[in-house]
């Protein structure tokens, strides 16, 4: 998978918070079941109070770039495909979030999660087009 490839990445939820050892607020984002019925899920907390990780879409964004560049963590699981509930979609790295279960969704995260692109990606598309406007072109990929 190349960096400027879009994947779209599942957003998940534990199908019962008490029982999950993710932590509340999490992103959570899975790909693809396995043949034994496991989600292999990357997720991001912001245990150590990061201060790039304080928003639920800045959180999706970093599992996400865990999960699909395979990034060494230990914030990852295979868990029963009965122990979560999709919530919604991530296109990555492009940050577009489509909801498909906003009640539940916004009850783990403990904030709105609003459908369309994360407020990073646009950021980066303001930066970008105001970089065209003034001639230069802005850098490639994801990233400013």
């Amino acid at each position: 998978m190349t960096k400027t490839e879009l994947t779209t990445l599942r957003i998940y939820v534990p199908a019962d918070p008490r029982q999950s050892s993710i932590a509340s607020g999490s992103g959570v984002v899975g790909h693809n079941t396995d043949s034994n019925g496991a989600v292999v899920v990357y997720y991001e907390g912001n245990l150590h109070g990061a201060t790039n990780l304080n928003r639920f879409d800045e959180r999706l964004m970093h599992a996400a770039g865990r999960l699909v560049h395979r990034y060494p963590t230990i914030a990852m699981s295979a868990v029963n495909a009965d122990q979560l509930v999709q919530v919604g979609t991530l296109t990555y790295p492009e940050g577009r979030i489509t909801v498909t279960n906003r009640p539940l969704l916004e009850a783990w995260a403990g904030e709105a999660v609003p459908d369309g692109l994360t407020q990073d990606a646009q950021r980066r598309l303001s930066y970008q087009s105001v970089r065209q406007l003034r001639g230069r072109p802005g850098p490639a990929g994801p990233g400013l």
